[in-house]
């Protein structure tokens, strides 16, 4: 799944927004503001504020459209409202995601002086960049920033996290130093822990993963070690001093859940296109993250498996 971007701009500036696009299109799935973006019956501001929430990434283009008297001169500015969509997008998914191209002799205001905005001409000049130039940093910057993992409104990257801190790494280092590891008397030499992860989340996908699980063969137990007992569902029939198989269900995908459902309010059953795209977005990213701190830690490494499982949501 490629990152989502925003393209924001003003009607004077689609075209270079549609350059934008194009020349990102391989490394980011983008949305250009004008392609359907604001919705029926809901005012710009709603769409915005909503959208925000959707988006990985926030490119905004500011083209020189305006004019203004400021002390006596006459200068370039941009439109406000691709002004306030940078300030949005900056609180919404942070600077590091936030992106601000302008036009060159463009006047900004003071709170953007000293920091190192992407400039552009529509002529190749020395030391200005065209817009394809400068679309290549873009496209370095995204691919960079997208192999990281940050606070965000829904909480998707601290509950993958916090699964992994207070879970994953201390069963896996609790099993793999137990001087046992036994299940109805049977011992075993090593383990993989798998955690199965449902490719969506659908209302009931807890009832899902465990009918998922029920069809495996897997049985609920308890796996006991030197200083406690954990319970897994197991493919408990292996044989003595062989690989013992757990499976688990991250019940955090349940605060998950309510996270979503808490950034996107609703009146209504069912799911929306825009809830369906925020629930594949942090699920995603929730994966992302876990996949990152198992391949990172050296007892995780070679015993967590990340399962997923195809659900399918009830009509």
């Amino acid at each position: 799944m490629n990152p989502r971007v925003f393209i924001g701009g003003s009607n004077e500036g689609r075209k270079k927004a549609d350059i934008i696009k194009k020349q990102l299109n391989k490394v980011a799935d983008c949305h250009v503001w004008h392609e359907g973006f604001f919705e029926n019956n809901k005012s710009y501001f709603e769409s915005l504020n909503e959208g925000a929430t959707l988006f990985d990434f926030g490119i905004l283009v500011a083209t020189a459209d305006d004019a203004q008297l400021k002390r006596d001169k006459i200068e370039s500015i941009a439109r406000d409202n691709v002004l306030f969509e940078f300030g949005l997008y900056v609180g919404r998914i942070g600077r590091n995601r936030s992106f601000f191209l302008k036009e060159k002799g463009l006047d900004l205001p003071s709170d953007l002086f000293g920091i190192k905005l992407l400039e552009f001409s529509d002529e190749q000049e020395d030391g200005v960049k065209t817009l394809k130039e400068v679309c290549k940093s873009l496209k370095k910057r995204i691919e960079e920033v997208w192999d990281t993992y940050e606070l965000s409104l829904v909480p998707s990257t601290v509950l993958a996290v916090g699964y992994f801190e207070n879970f994953v790494y201390k069963v896996s280092n609790e099993l793999m130093n137990a001087a046992k590891r036994s299940v109805e008397t049977k011992s075993f030499d090593d383990f993989r822990l798998h955690i199965v992860i449902p490719d969506q989340l659908p209302n009931n996908f807890t009832s899902q993963v465990k009918e998922y699980l029920k069809n495996k063969n897997l049985k609920e137990m308890k796996v006991e070690t030197e200083t406690r007992k954990y319970n897994f569902y197991l493919d408990y029939a292996q044989q003595e001093g062989s690989i013992l198989e757990l499976y688990d269900l991250p019940t955090t995908l349940s605060a998950l859940k309510k996270s979503i459902e808490t950034a996107l309010p609703k009146s209504h059953f069912g799911d929306t296109k825009n809830e369906i795209i925020l629930k594949k977005k942090e699920m995603h990213n929730f994966c992302r993250t876990l996949s990152y701190l198992v391949k990172e830690d050296a007892i995780t490494r070679n015993r967590v498996i990340i399962e997923f499982i195809d659900v399918k949501e009830e009509k």
